[in-house]
């Protein structure tokens, strides 16, 4: 018989614990925004802390638990129903999709650094291949003793989604009251599920409590007393008041996918990655309670391990980096030892992973004060490459530094004119961001709203709450970005099909086609038909085609050349198969109204005879047929290329090689560097230049170096198709003869 509500017992001292921590703390499990599927449960049955972190990707859910029970642990999950007979007593779905089991035997929490929670089990259990857009239901339970309903549904596609990103929650501190900072936490998190509810997935930047290693209570009562939090996915990164005394409690409460032990201290949870949708988040464990040796020791792993994710997920469209200390900040740590020593190591090295796989955005906290730095290149700000608000296909790195989540303390931005830094603001009230990111095959773009979320105790602004802090776009082309196998999207009512590119995502694009019998492109296609010298003395049969090919809704034009295939026309009265000469021309229609000849080859798709032409522009093309008047000799078509092949190819550079590695020049003088390609048909030739030390010797855009003064320096040239492949040129500088 299922045990009571109010039989179960929490954890040993438990609710003691919590007195003890948040004596000013009026809180219960169902804090503002519930958004439980059974509203009048009753409470969790003495299962606390309840968690869910992303999977491997965002179609996979890790659970966590604590429970007082110590039988075996199971996760439930079911698509929602509202038939009562579809329901058990409780309110669950009787058919239930998904059942996961916990890790292993249950395991009691005997840590002594945090007594309140002796005595708890913890379970770990994980659920793969939820599908978007449908509403589920959950509850986790052990032996026969359930937690409440909740509802989740997995929001967003691959073309249009959104994160929510906060920095230093730090839940329980003795800078402000206790209830306060957790009434704060609880409105940040159902305000921007209020302003953007179609978002599933919460990621953060560290210090989710004050004390974390020994005060268990701040991240149940604290971090988690967000009723909505039960809702999200949750990317949680370490930070230094993780790890105090002990960081072993931080690692029991999350479930992160990927685990590793680089970064570990204290106990603490190490580097991890997962993507979602076309991003990969690769979140670092850089806290190190602030003992610079130890990292710096992890400063090698770091870097190899960032490198392992890109590569384990090639087809991902943004490179996203969380860690926890801001080492491009605004105020109080920003000049901290800790802080300029890895500034020195750690950026340079983000570069050079940048230049060869790409980083676009870097998400920090830490210094409780939003900033946002112009696009580096290493320690070096492209101040001049930037615009306010939005950029295209940048050359470098973002870094953005998060205000605290709750609003726990505001640290003082430094009287310091920091280079590297587009703008900053500090205006005492709790920050949290929306990040947007929005795909067609040829383009992509991610843009990130910053919002103040309440008034803090010394905001005196006027602005409401939710104001914009800050907004800023990176879009990115396609240009450089054709990777992996092309895909044919064919009109099943006329057998045109067309073959596009892998570039961006491919799920959305859609072939439209229709008939133009009349109007004003019916009347330009026929003219130029009948006016074509090539078909006089002809009966002439035509078949007008309107062809339009939508991604995400819109007509785009095509950055690479794109294969389209019209079937010859079998169904006006001939045979164009048979006896007779065929001729045939293609013309298209611009969306200016112009009228041009197209090149076409007569080929086969499938045994289907037609034509086949290569385009950039998606628009209106006509195939004209010509039957003479007198039967003569059978055309042959060659039908040997039923399977077409991709107009665009990925060629990847396989070699760069140049006369001279070695260079000296004199202070002024100017060299172009010449880059041999192989092959010689890559399909992008685009080189990236940058140079070591641009005190010596600078480098254009084009491979133009100039000597600035004595000195030496190193050009670094790089594929710029993601290959990898890179040479470097010494450059001896001397001083102008006298």
């Amino acid at each position: 018989m299922r045990k009571s509500v109010k039989s179960i017992f929490v954890c040993a001292a438990v609710l003691a614990g919590v007195f003890i921590i948040l004596p000013q703390l009026q809180l219960t499990d169902r804090a503002k925004g519930v958004v439980n599927a059974d509203d009048s449960a009753d409470g969790d049955n003495g299962i606390q802390a309840l968690v869910i972190n992303t999977g491997s990707n965002e179609r996979e859910l890790n659970f966590t638990w604590y429970d007082s029970i110590g039988e075996e642990g199971t996760v439930y999950m079911a698509e929602k129903v509202t038939e009562t007979d579809k329901l058990d007593e409780d309110g669950f779905p009787l058919d239930v999709q998904y059942i996961a089991y916990a890790d292993g035997e249950p395991v009691q929490y005997t840590d002594g650094n945090s007594k309140y929670y002796k005595g708890c089990y913890i379970n770990k259990a994980t659920i793969s291949g939820i599908e978007p857009g449908k509403e589920y239901v959950y509850r986790v339970g052990n032996g026969d003793t359930y937690s409440d309903i909740y509802d989740f549904e997995l929001k967003g596609n691959l073309n249009d989604w959104s994160f929510y990103y906060s920095g230093d929650p730090q839940l329980n501190n003795s800078h402000s009251s206790s209830s306060t900072i957790v009434t704060q936490w609880i409105s940040t998190i159902n305000k921007i599920t209020e302003l953007n509810p179609d978002t599933s997935l919460l990621v953060t930047g560290g210090d989710l409590a004050d004390a974390g290693g020994g005060q268990e209570a701040q991240y149940i009562n604290g971090f988690l007393a967000p009723e909505r939090l039960k809702n999200l996915t949750v990317a949680t990164s370490v930070g230094n008041h993780d790890q105090f005394t002990s960081g072993i409690p931080y690692t029991e409460h999350f479930n992160q996918p990927n685990q590793t032990d680089i970064g570990s201290f204290n106990g603490t949870a190490g580097d991890y990655w997962y993507t979602y949708n076309n991003a990969l988040f690769i979140h670092l464990t850089t806290s190190t309670t602030n003992d610079i040796d130890v990292a710096l020791s992890y400063v090698d792993e770091h870097e190899q391990f960032i490198k392992d994710a890109i590569e384990a997920n090639p087809d991902t469209d943004w490179h996203i980096l969380v860690y926890h200390e801001a080492l491009l900040s605004a105020a109080t740590h920003s000049t901290a030892s800790y802080t300029r020593q890895m500034r020195e190591v750690f950026i340079p090295i983000l570069d050079e992973i940048d230049q060869e796989y790409g980083i676009d955005l870097v998400l920090n906290a830490h210094d409780h004060y939003y900033s946002r730095t112009y696009l580096m290149q290493g320690l070096n700000a492209l101040s001049e490459d930037n615009v306010e608000s939005e950029v295209t296909d940048p050359d470098g790195i973002y870094y953005i530094t998060a205000n605290t989540g709750s609003g726990i303390k505001y640290y003082e931005g430094k009287n310091i004119d920091y280079n590297y830094l587009a703008f900053k603001e500090q205006q005492y009230t709790p920050n949290i961001s929306n990040v947007e990111i929005d795909t067609d095959p040829y383009n992509t773009s991610l843009h990130i709203t910053t919002y103040r979320t309440a008034e803090g105790n010394k905001y005196t602004g006027t602005e409401e709450s939710m104001s914009v802090v800050d907004e800023f776009t990176i879009n990115k082309t396609a240009q450089n970005q054709i990777s992996g196998d092309s895909i044919r999207i064919i009109d099943s009512d006329t057998g045109v099909n067309m073959v596009i590119p892998n570039i961006f995502s491919q799920e959305e694009t859609k072939l439209c086609v229709t008939s133009v019998t009349s109007g004003e492109d019916y009347t330009k296609l026929d003219t130029a038909l009948k006016n074509d010298a090539a078909f006089a003395g002809y009966n002439i049969v035509s078949s007008f085609i309107d062809v339009k090919a939508k991604w995400c809704g819109e007509n785009l034009k095509l950055n690479d050349e794109t294969e389209l295939f019209i079937p010859l026309p079998d169904n006006k009265g001939y045979s164009p198969y048979g006896n007779g000469e065929v001729l045939y021309k293609v013309y298209s229609v611009s969306e200016s109204g112009n009228v041009t000849a197209e090149n076409v080859q007569l080929t086969a798709y499938n045994g289907v005879k037609g034509v086949k032409l290569k385009t950039k522009q998606t628009g209106i093309y006509a195939l004209g047929v010509a039957v003479s008047k007198k039967n003569i000799q059978n055309i042959v078509i060659n039908n040997t290329d039923n399977d077409i092949r991709t107009v665009v190819k990925n060629i990847p550079v396989k070699k760069l090689f140049v006369s001279k590695k070695q260079i000296t020049l004199r202070v002024k003088d100017k060299y172009q560097i010449k880059v041999n390609i192989k092959p010689a048909n890559a399909s992008n030739k685009k080189l990236k230049y940058k140079s070591s030390n641009k005190k010596v010797a600078k480098v254009t855009k084009k491979g133009k170096i100039t000597a600035v003064k004595k000195g030496k320096a190193v050009i670094k040239v790089s594929a710029a198709d993601g290959s990898g492949k890179t040479l470097k040129i010494k450059v001896k500088v001397k001083p102008i003869n006298k």
